[in-house]
């Protein structure tokens, strides 16, 4: 709240005193935001969430929802179908969470690219074997042959690479945007994504993954084409090298 100053009335002879009350009633601009008619909460916009976005639920990106995240931008992939069953032909949910850098990202951005959707975990090994081949391409190909190939994919954007790390390095813990930023930094490639979900998981329940890493492939349409367990990762990139290595 805000301090109030209230004048008394003067009388002749007398004294002004000057109170101070506490009040969220506005005595002039005091949040700065140009209405000087408003009751000031101190956030800009009149609501009192504190964002100045001007929609009342406090977590700053606009579409009144409290998730923090930006509403999902218009693509040829249409509207987000959501989660449903995870057969082959079927529309997948344009995921949206936050990249290494913290920035709100919505998936279907990469409609009408292919999209590899590597889930993995910052404890988990294998994960962090392929990660670390598609960093630097010197370590041994963990593809049974289709590395190189897959990232001249990834590299010249044929595919996109999207890696969502589901828990940190506890297991069991939901990861962070932190999480993220550190898997980048130890396995830097600007081409890949690294998205993580925070305190609203639901990749692991959604998808009924069994291990990790599990890779989704994705069409130009973002209908599912592919899933591979932990064991079958190779069979998955032998698919995208096939249907679009050309």
């Amino acid at each position: 709240m805000q301090s109030l100053k209230l004048r008394s009335s003067c009388a002749a002879g007398a004294i002004c005193a000057t109170l101070f009350l506490c009040s969220v009633v506005a005595c002039g601009d005091e949040d700065g935001d140009g209405n000087e008619t408003e009751t000031e909460t101190g956030d800009g916009d009149g609501d009192g969430d504190g964002d100045g976005d001007g929609d009342g639920d406090g977590d700053g990106d606009g579409d009144g929802d409290g998730d923090g995240l930006s509403p999902e931008p218009e693509n040829d992939c249409g509207a987000d179908p959501g989660w449903g069953e995870m057969d082959v032909g079927t529309d997948f949910k344009h995921i949206q969470a936050r990249d290494q850098y913290g920035e709100t990202y919505w998936l279907s951005r990469h409609c009408g690219t292919p999209v590899i959707i590597d889930v993995s975990t910052s404890w988990c090994g294998p994960c962090k074997v392929m990660a670390e081949y598609l960093s630097t391409g010197t370590t041994q190909d963990p593809f049974v042959g289709r590395g190189p190939k897959l990232r001249e994919m990834i590299a010249s954007d044929t595919i996109v690479w999207v890696t969502i790390l589901t828990q940190g390095p506890e297991y069991g813990e939901a990861s962070t945007v932190s999480d993220g930023n550190d898997w980048h930094e130890a396995f830097p490639n600007d081409k890949i994504l690294i998205m993580t979900e925070g305190d609203i998981p639901q990749v692991e329940e959604e998808t009924k993954i069994q291990g990790f890493p599990t890779t989704f492939v994705l069409d130009e349409e973002m209908k599912l084409a592919q899933v591979a367990g932990i064991q079958d990762g190779p069979l998955a990139v032998k698919y995208v090298v096939d249907t679009w290595g050309g």
